[in-house]
Order: structure tokens, then sequence, then C-alpha cells
């Protein structure tokens, strides 16, 4: 059996620790009118009803939020082929052939250049990483000749329909305590 997505990687996805105590009526409601039941929002399709899923990981057995500093960075800290420059912007990837040898980036006013022996892994979230690969050449060829902009290979799929947290908050009114971590009491804030 496969394992769920989210539960294999350093960054962790899963479940909230606590849900409104009206939230499965209101899903229930919408499986009523015909929308379909998503348990993994983070799984082959985005479509449905659910509970959102966040990025929490379970730390001296308490849920925290997990994101890249927290599960790869501080752990790899130590590690001397780990060099971390921090207050500074990537401005592109260098190229050798098809091949990432360098980030360029921007500090303290200044360009630099930083060659890596290995790999380079690109991880500045979901916008902004589909901008560097554009600005680095790797992206749609039509676009990136459109904009100036060398082509180290045509990838159609960069940067192409990016959705980011589409939600419907239900702000009510109710007859009883409600609301996330019962902090809202009857009859609204």
């Amino acid at each position: 059996m496969a394992m769920p997505l989210g539960t294999t990687g350093p960054v962790r996805i899963g479940d909230p620790g606590s849900i409104a105590p009206a939230a499965p009526d209101f899903i229930a409601a919408c499986q009523s009118r015909g929308h379909p039941l998503n348990p993994d929002f983070n799984g082959r399709t985005q479509t449905g009803v659910g509970t959102m899923q966040h990025r929490l990981g379970e730390r001296q057995g308490c849920l925290q939020r997990s994101h890249m500093v927290t599960a790869i960075v501080r752990p790899l800290s130590g590690n001397p082929r780990l060099r971390i420059i921090t207050d500074a912007t990537v401005t592109r990837i260098a190229f050798d052939r098809r091949r990432a040898t360098a980030v360029h980036f921007r500090k303290d006013g200044h360009d630099h250049l930083q060659h890596a022996s290995q790999e380079i892994l690109p991880g500045t979230g979901t916008c902004k990483t589909a901008r560097l690969l554009m600005l680095s050449g790797l992206g749609p060829a039509a676009y990136l000749r459109d904009h100036g902009i060398p082509v180290i290979v045509d990838l159609q799929g960069v940067g192409i329909n990016l959705q980011d947290h589409y939600e419907a908050p239900v702000i009510m009114r109710a007859r009883g305590c409600y609301g996330y971590f019962d902090r809202i009491a009857a009859g609204g804030w």
C-alpha cells in the first residue's frame, strides 16, 4: 500500500490539530449538494470539499508548523558542505549547457556568484520558484524570448496554471459555540 502524500518528506503535511465542531456538518451539507469529498487537497485532485490540511509536523509530542527552515535548513546548519546566506535575493541560476552550476544573487547592493559542487535546489515557494526558473532560462521558449531571456530548456509547464489556497470562508451566526478553538461564541464576533 502506498504511503499517503505529505508523510514521507522532511516538510510534513497533515490534518489540523482541531477543527470547528460545525465543520463535519458543513462538509456533509456540501456533499449532499453534489460536491465530492476530498480528504487530501495535496493529492491527485484539488476539487471537492474537506478539511484543509496544513504544513504541520510533530515535535516532542506537539504539532508545530513545518517549513523549509525547520525541516531542512536547521537540521543541516552544522554541515560544512552547506553555506547559508541570508538577506540576499537570488536573481538566476547559471548553467553549463543544461547542467545547473551556480547561483547569481544580490546582497547589500552587490551582485555575487556562488558555485555549486553537486546540486542546486530552488525552494523559493510556488510563485517565486517558477519566476526564478524562467529568469534562468527554463520555461516556455516563446515567453522567455519575448522577454529577452536566453532559453536553456523549453519547459511549457513552468509558471502556468498556478493556483494557491483558493478557499471559501464561511462566516455565520450560530446558537452555541462553534468557532475554531471555541473562540467564537453564539451570536458571532
